[in-house]
């Protein structure tokens, strides 16, 4: 594991330890909205994906 690159202005996440301070770079927090933006919705399915939506339910796992 590498030490990250700080720079002036990045959030950082605060952790008082027995052992010391630890600082970590925070990590960035998605909405829904946001995710769904970067999908493409015009490509094709999965191949696999498609197979596996077209099988049959098995045991209890019909709605």
């Amino acid at each position: 594991m590498g030490i990250p690159k700080v720079t002036l202005g990045d959030k950082l996440s605060v952790n008082v330890l027995p052992e010391g301070v630890l600082l970590k770079a925070a990590r960035p927090s998605y909405s829904l909205a946001d995710l769904v933006a970067q999908c493409d919705l015009s490509a094709a399915e999965p191949a696999d994906m498609a197979e596996w939506s077209q099988m049959k339910p098995a045991g209890r796992e019909a709605w």
